[in-house]
């Protein structure tokens, strides 16, 4: 699920706390987390998203990953995203590490050649 929105109703549709369509369930989202209920409606439409802090506070209470709800990818495609930002990153270090590396071997190459010229 691509939006926030179909996350968010998906889950209110699974979960046990949260009652059906059309029966309070923006009214009990609300009191639970103490906000108001125009904000959940507004999840509910797709014309905003909860902060970082009353996300994970409505994951817990829809019994869902917060990073799934938040971002809708679950913990193993978090990983493999970290996995490969790793390699990459480690990848990079090589490659500045080597250009440094040259750039020190040419600065010493300059350094000894003109210590020669003002020695003759």
């Amino acid at each position: 699920m691509k939006d926030f929105k179909d996350r968010f109703v998906h889950a209110c549709n699974k979960s046990p706390n949260v009652p059906r369509y059309g029966q309070g369930r923006q009214v009990r989202i609300a009191e639970h987390l103490g906000i108001s209920q125009e904000g959940v409606r507004k999840w509910f439409l797709g014309a905003s998203k909860p902060r970082p802090n009353v996300m994970k506070a409505l994951a817990a209470f829809l019994d869902v990953p917060y990073v799934w709800l938040s971002l809708g990818t679950d913990q193993a495609e978090i990983a493999v995203f970290r996995e490969m930002s790793l390699k990459q990153d480690a990848s990079l270090y090589a490659f500045v590490s080597y250009i440094l590396g040259s750039v020190d071997r040419l600065h010493l190459i300059r350094v000894v050649t003109i210590r020669r010229m003002l020695l003759l």
